[in-house]
């Protein structure tokens, strides 16, 4: 490991501890991409990653799931001079961690950060700064966020550079006028699950879905009974992904939802634990057109659904993931792998 050749090394969810200072060695080594995730990491293992991160070299680093509390002043030092992609997901930062990591954040060559489970309420002001760092993706995930913490994010935003924005598991309740704009000028993947959206947050959020630069959207576990003809618009946006697990979607919801699936766009549609008995030959049409994963767990299907599905994946030519589990397919095994049979031969 230390003849200076090896570029990436991932050891993620291997037990490290006491070992990374004989691995690392005193030379630090020539790495271009680090991930130790979950590794159980000592003080002293940490310790001696501070001359990689330091090294001119090393552009992404993931130490996610280990605990962290009190060590990144020390692991990042004043200025890690190449890291671009940096993943801390459940490290138990402490205010002063958060400190420590606010100078790379806005010196605007950090391009992507994962906090997520982090407990950040109050230090997202502090860590954004108030020039726009330039971030392209940036996961805050069940952080506590609050209103402060959420007025902080919308420079970043509204900055033509941020792509990629993971909020999900924060009550974000009243805050998506503010927080979006108008027309946030480059975001392509939002994810918002579990977020306790209201009505008013769905009107703020329907511009963007329909303005066909959206990619993404994941707005699964919140409750959007009645909202989704307004969200997606009568022409159906560009989304290749839609995520609406656990929604309480209505009768019209999903009526709403049929032009979306068969815009020849949409590859991943996940609508699990929604109720959908005697729907699905009205949603997914004839043949799922461009539908590559389709998520129907425990979407209370009838007999008449799974009839049409069968029918509906024989038409397909793109379908490679389905998930019926927790459905009541009783008679209709045989029928449905004899349709994947012939799916798999034609894959290979």
């Amino acid at each position: 490991m230390q003849t200076r050749k090896l570029e990436g090394l991932n050891l993620s969810k291997n037990i490290l501890t006491g070992h990374l200072t004989q691995l690392l060695g005193s030379d630090s080594p020539s790495l271009d991409h680090l991930f130790l995730q979950d590794c159980q990491l000592s003080e002293a293992d940490i310790n001696s990653l501070a001359p990689v991160v330091q090294n001119r070299r090393l552009e992404t680093l993931d130490l996610s799931k280990n605990i962290l509390t009190g060590h990144l002043t020390q692991l990042l030092g004043s200025d890690p001079p190449s890291l671009c992609h940096l993943s801390l997901e459940d490290c138990h930062l402490n205010g002063a961690d958060i400190s420590s990591l606010a100078p790379v954040v806005q010196d605007r060559k950090l391009e992507g950060l994962n906090l997520s489970k982090n407990i950040l309420t109050g230090h997202l002001t502090q860590l954004l700064g108030s020039d726009s760092p330039s971030l392209d993706l940036l996961y805050l995930c069940d952080c506590q966020l609050s209103e402060a913490d959420i007025n902080s994010l919308v420079p970043v935003v509204e900055t033509r550079k941020l792509e990629w924005l993971n909020l999900s598991k924060n009550i974000l309740t009243g805050h998506m006028a503010k927080l979006l704009g108008s027309d946030p000028p480059s975001l392509c993947h939002l994810s918002l699950k579990d977020c306790h959206l209201n009505g008013a947050d769905i009107s703020s959020l329907a511009p963007v879905v329909q303005d066909r630069k959206l990619e993404t959207l994941d707005l699964s576990k919140n409750i959007l009974t009645g909202h989704l003809t307004q969200l997606l618009g009568s022409d159906s946006p560009s989304l290749d992904s839609l995520y609406l697990q656990d929604c309480q979607l209505s009768e019209a919801d999903i009526n709403s939802l049929a032009p979306v699936v068969q815009n020849r766009r949409l590859k991943w549609l996940d609508l699990s634990k929604n109720a959908l008995t005697g729907h699905v030959g009205k949603l997914l049409g004839p043949d799922l057109c461009s539908v590559e994963g389709l998520g129907l767990k425990g979407s209370l299907l009838n007999e008449a659904d799974v009839a049409n599905l069968t029918q509906i994946v024989q038409g397909t030519k793109w379908l490679e993931r389905l998930d019926l589990s927790q459905n009541t397919l009783t008679g209709h095994m045989a029928e449905l792998l004899a349709v994947f049979s012939l799916l798999f031969a034609s894959w290979v």
